[in-house]
């Protein structure tokens, strides 16, 4: 499993020092990821990586709020 690269060391290792994992290491997260990612792999296999990426922009988008799915739509 290949994670995205760091980009803010400093915010990083502040959410590590407060007890909060990133979002993909989160277990309640991460079954949400394998559920699509299987349905993601139905319609399209060409690897776990792109799989991995569209996932994890579903997640994004369902939390938050419906303004900024517009927004980015």
């Amino acid at each position: 499993m290949r994670k995205p690269d760091i980009i803010n060391v400093r915010s990083y290792k502040g959410r590590l020092r407060e007890g909060r994992m990133k979002p993909w290491a989160e277990p309640s997260s991460m079954s949400l990821k394998q559920l699509s990612a299987e349905k993601n792999s139905e319609k399209v296999q060409k690897g776990e990586e792109k799989s991995r990426t569209s996932t994890d922009a579903t997640v994004r988008s369902k939390g938050g709020s419906a303004g900024e799915d517009e927004g980015r739509k």
